[in-house]
């Protein structure tokens, strides 16, 4: 943390216990003495900022799911079904060479099911669309922010 994520706010002058809102919202109270040591933003996960990073990381998490099933219908084309004679058949011959072989073959079982679902081309582009998606969305809400902060007296 101290190394790769630093948002340091840094208030001097500063007497007794304020309240940081940022946009309006509160974020945290720190004394004086904290506030001129410097408070690091990137801890406090109530910041706007760290929940627009929230949001990013959760599309990405998303996205990367949907890439493990491409990754995962290449494992079982390239690793099984090429040594089968039937790299790409994607077709009912695939899926009963794949059935004979749930037994003998430990990885098979749990991913045949992302293997009958991705076989399909159509399956296959609808999944690229919506990473797509995901992508353009991740590039559209990561963009730095201009915020309103806020620093309020606890004493009247």
């Amino acid at each position: 943390m101290e190394e790769m994520n630093q948002e340091i706010l840094k208030v001097t002058g500063l007497k007794g216990d304020h309240i940081l809102f940022i946009d309006d919202e509160e974020i945290g109270v720190w004394s004086g003495e904290e506030w001129a040591k410097g408070i690091n933003l990137a801890n406090e996960t109530k910041t706007p900022q760290y929940q627009q990073a929230l949001a990013v990381m959760h599309l990405n998490e998303y996205r990367w799911e949907i890439e493990r099933g491409f990754r995962q219908y290449a494992w079982i084309q390239f690793c099984f079904f090429q040594e089968k004679g039937l790299l790409f058949a994607n077709n009912r011959r695939s899926i009963d060479v794949l059935d004979e072989n749930l037994a003998t073959n430990v990885w098979l079982p749990g991913h045949r099911d992302i293997y009958t679902k991705m076989m399909h081309p159509e399956v296959r582009e609808a999944r690229e669309q919506e990473m797509e998606g995901l992508i353009a969305k991740i590039y559209e809400i990561n963009k730095p922010v201009r915020r309103k902060i806020t620093l309020r007296s606890t004493t009247p």
